[in-house]
């Protein structure tokens, strides 16, 4: 068994995050799918604390996850979801912005800080005590 979770955790730190994405989502598909033969095996066997419980935990799951299946049912078994930009690239990049925007932007904001950047420090002081 410690074998087993070794080999796991090396798994999990050397592969690509999308293939760790996609096995959790069909772990997830498979303990859903799982939980209702379960339910009703437990049902059966008049276990009613751990049948209360496992439906109080699908009920939850049910919760938070109801609202976006509805809104793309399908989206948790596309196996390749659509991209987002990356987190390392600039703002330009992620709003199709072009440079010129940016400079002129710059350039407006440098004009509307210049004034309170030459103040000097009692001017601050006072201004924002009052």
């Amino acid at each position: 068994m410690g074998v087993s979770a070794i080999r796991l955790g090396h798994w999990f730190i050397h592969s690509d995050p999308k293939a760790v994405v996609r096995t959790a989502r069909w772990a997830a598909i498979g303990l859903a799918v799982l939980s209702f033969p379960l339910l009703l095996v437990l049902l059966f066997n008049q276990q009613w604390t751990a049948a209360v419980a496992l439906a109080a935990v699908m009920v939850l799951v049910l919760a938070w996850y109801g609202p976006r299946l509805l809104r793309q049912p399908f989206r948790l078994l596309d196996p390749a979801p659509d991209p987002s930009p990356p987190a390392t690239k600039t703002a330009e990049f992620a709003f199709g912005g072009g440079v010129e925007a940016d400079r002129a932007l710059i350039e407006r904001s440098a004009a509307v800080l210049e004034p309170v950047t030459l103040m000097s420090p009692s001017c601050v002081i006072t201004a924002s005590s009052s």
